[in-house]
This record gives structure tokens, C-alpha cells and sequence, in this order.
């Protein structure tokens, strides 16, 4: 029972991800995306899409050199202490023209099928699309994407709905965050409960990461990448790339 959830099993999806990612990159479909905050380093800049793949670090998938380093010094003292740590991770995806999604079912819609997929990964307990959980505080004519006309086409001057709108993608960049909780094997043990003496008991340490919250990025664009790659393939039907792409294009 130990390894019952055991993010192992992440590899498959990795894997089966950057498939779908060399497909999605054929049709002009980019994801990515990097760490926001590890513990209480929290990085609070909005970036363009552009500048994540070009600037994100090289240990953490952090934005800046000094937030890496911090990162680096407050592993160090939490692996010290026996304990661990969790993040916020971004994720963004370009090129997405609209349509993709359904606003007819509940089990069809964009968001919802993005939202389970990246859930269903190890120690993720939150996710947001777009401003997600600030708009519950904010006015109504705050929280939405205005439409307006110009030069013949419709375009909105803000993403609060982050690229998906009534379950189906709307054409601007969709904008993803996740929560990762720390992960509960500690090295120090937590309190538990003998199930054959029904008295208290400490859980076993054992060996842990103490902090994966850059390795949980890679999986979660993995995971995101399958996702969009099986709505496109749902309202575009072709036996080959080469269809799915013309059909793509003629959108």
C-alpha cells in the first residue's frame, strides 16, 4: 500500500505527453510554463509566453537566478529539518484557436477536462484558469473579457477568463495554475495510528524528495498536452497529420 500513489507512474504520461506535444507543434499549438513559488518564494511578475521559454531557470523551472538560489538555501534547510515543500506552477498555452471544448455537456468542456487531467496528478490539490480564485472577490465588470472590433476583427484587451470561455477555448492564451501540496513523506514522520493496537503511533520515515515541485511541471504540461491534443483530434477527425493540419488551418 505504500506506493499506491506512487508518482512513479508519471513517466508513462510524460512520455506519452511530448507525443502529443510534437503533434500539437505541427498545427502551430505551443504549451509551456514554469514555477511560480516554492515554500514562501513566491514570484508575483506576470510574463509573456515568449519570455518564460526563453528566461526559465535551469534547476527549478523559476524565472529568476535569485529565486532559484533562495530556493536552493530553503530546500537545503527544510531537507535539515526533516521536512518538505510545495509550490504554485503556471502553465500557459499558444496558438489554441477557438472552438475547441463543448459548451453542451459538462463532461465535454475545456476547462473541466484540463482541470481533471492536471488534478489527477500527484500532491496537485488546486487549479485555476485565468485570474480563477481572485475573481471571486472582484466586481463583475472586473472580472471579464470585453469584446471589441478592430480593423474587422473581434479581439479582447484582457484574459481574465485565461483563454476558455462557457467550456471551449476562445483563441487567446490559456492560462493555468496549479497548487502542489508538500510531500507527505517526511523523514521526520507524522503522527498516526497503530491499526493493530488502535493506539497513536509515528509513521515510518523514509526516503523522500523534499521538494518536486520543477519535476511536477514537466508532468503537468505532459499531462495538459494529451488533453489538447485529444480535443483536437475529437472535432477534427483525419487519419493523418497532414489532414489535421489542413483542416487546422482552414479554421
Amino acid at each position: 500500500m505504500l506506493e499506491r500513489a506512487s508518482a512513479r507512474e508519471t513517466a508513462a504520461r510524460v512520455a506519452a505527453g511530448e507525443i502529443c506535444r510534437a503533434f500539437l507543434k505541427e498545427l502551430g499549438i505551443r504549451v509551456t510554463g514554469y514555477v511560480r513559488s516554492i515554500g514562501r518564494i513566491e514570484d508575483g511578475v506576470r510574463y509573456t509566453f515568449e519570455e518564460i521559454v526563453r528566461k526559465r531557470g535551469p534547476l527549478f523551472g523559476m524565472m529568476h537566478e535569485e529565486y532559484e538560489r533562495e530556493a536552493v538555501s530553503l530546500i537545503e534547510r527544510t531537507a535539515a529539518a526533516g521536512d518538505t515543500l510545495g509550490g504554485l506552477i503556471e502553465l500557459r498555452v499558444k496558438g489554441l484557436k477557438s472552438g475547441f471544448g463543448s459548451c453542451m455537456t459538462y463532461a465535454e468542456k475545456l476547462d473541466a477536462r484540463i482541470a481533471a487531467a492536471l488534478m489527477s496528478v500527484q500532491a496537485i490539490k488546486g487549479v485555476e484558469i485565468g485570474e480563477g480564485f481572485a475573481l471571486a472577490t472582484a466586481l463583475g465588470s472586473h472580472s471579464h473579457d470585453e469584446i471589441f472590433a478592430e480593423e474587422g476583427k473581434f479581439v479582447r484587451r484582457t484574459n481574465r477568463a485565461g483563454g476558455i470561455e462557457g467550456g471551449m477555448s476562445n483563441g487567446e492564451e490559456i492560462v493555468l495554475r496549479a497548487a502542489m501540496k508538500p510531500i507527505p513523506t517526511l523523514m521526520k514522520g507524522l503522527s498516526t495510528v497503530d491499526l493493530a493496537t488502535g493506539g497513536p503511533a509515528t509513521a515510518a520515515p523514509e526516503r523522500s524528495d523534499v521538494c518536486a515541485v520543477g519535476s511536477c511541471e514537466a508532468v503537468l504540461e505532459s499531462a495538459l498536452n494529451f488533453v489538447l491534443a485529444e480535443a483536437v483530434t475529437e472535432r477534427l477527425g483525419g487519419d493523418t497529420v497532414a489532414q489535421v493540419k489542413a483542416r487546422y488551418e482552414a479554421l
